[in-house]
């Protein structure tokens, strides 16, 4: 990866655009763009670019907040995402299926849940997930899992009509709204996770899932800048 204009920054309302990276997974072009929010909270915009891929350049990918405490850094990474309900949990289901998570399935899990307006929090086994929840108008769920938080939303789609890659390259800045609906995992102790957020990625049928996974576990691994 190459580290371009690292010193140089600017300030676009309370955004601030630190640094930005050229990368490249499988022939595919990018651009990690750093921005301090304030704290001990940075964010990381994983951003398209590929110019003669219209649907896909200038695009943010995936988003990344990492918290530095006096702990042990957080770092939760958040996309748009294509699917209902229906879909989240049958996702969801097959991943934790996989030999690796398998143990958790049975447990019941503390869950925020965010049903036609009205929030409740419930106990909640993966198991039961599809059945009772699917079918209703769910807007937003958290669910805590010892291996990490996950949170999604559900409603209309917003696609930022911005060329992001633009903005962060030229004006320095970061568009503030970012698009929508969210699916977000705190990947801080694995990122077995990850794979919900590649499945339902709103461009994975454009861009191989071996390539967003790939990009996913970079930007997710790779250190703040100081």
């Amino acid at each position: 990866m190459e580290r371009v204009d690292a010193e140089s920054s600017s300030f676009f309302g309370s955004s601030r655009v630190s640094s930005i990276e050229r990368c490249a997974v499988g022939g595919f072009r990018y651009v990690i763009a750093e921005s301090e929010l304030g704290g001990k909270r940075r964010h990381r915009r994983m951003i398209a670019d590929e110019p003669e891929q219209p649907l896909l350049n200038g695009k943010p990918l995936f988003y990344l907040d990492t918290y530095q405490g006096t702990g042990a850094e957080r770092t939760y990474v958040y996309a748009r995402h294509l699917v209902d309900p229906s879909g989240f949990f049958a996702t969801l289901n097959l991943l934790v299926e996989a030999e690796q998570l398998r143990e958790y399935r049975a447990k019941a899990y503390r869950g925020v849940f965010n049903l036609a307006g009205e929030f409740l929090e419930r106990q909640v086994a993966l198991s039961d997930l599809g059945n009772s929840l699917a079918a209703k108008d769910l807007r937003f769920c958290r669910l805590f899992f010892p291996f990490g938080d996950v949170a999604v939303e559900f409603g209309p789609p917003f696609s930022s009509g911005e060329d992001e890659l633009e903005n962060a390259r030229h004006y320095r800045r970061l568009t503030k709204r970012l698009e929508s609906p969210l699916l977000g995992c705190d990947l801080s102790r694995t990122l077995a996770m990850g794979t919900l957020i590649v499945d339902t990625h709103w461009s994975s049928r454009q861009i191989p899932a071996s390539i967003l996974q790939a990009m996913l576990e970079e930007v997710a691994r790779a250190p703040v800048t100081a």
